[in-house]
């Protein structure tokens, strides 16, 4: 999965859980700091895309991203953000309250 849930209030008899999401900023600091060009603003989708093969897994971007939506996948050391599922979110899909919307829905 590419999308880190964080639990905010642990304390309450029913925490609350929040979505660490890519919100495809349009400055995105994460793009300024990546020294290997793996991350990239596409300007048609305005969309971040992450290139896995120019990634050596510095971090600078995690470091960077003021969302912590993106961070470095210890198994194969390269950064690991939401894509989208190439404009076919999985996560809309098997939501089973509808309490995920895809971004490229017109809002009705």
């Amino acid at each position: 999965m590419r999308i880190r849930i964080k639990r905010r209030y642990p304390d309450l008899p029913t925490p609350a859980f929040q979505p660490m999401v890519c919100r495809n900023c349009e400055k995105p600091k994460c793009v300024e700091a990546c020294p290997q060009g793996a991350l990239v603003l596409n300007t048609g989708s305005e969309e971040v895309l992450l290139i896995e093969s120019k990634c050596d897994g510095c971090a600078e971007c995690v470091k960077a991203c003021p969302f912590r939506a993106i961070w470095v996948d210890p198994l194969r050391n390269v950064a690991i953000k939401c894509d989208l599922c190439k404009g076919n979110p999985r996560c809309v899909r098997f939501c089973n309250f509808g309490a995920i919307r895809s971004p490229f829905e017109v809002p009705t």
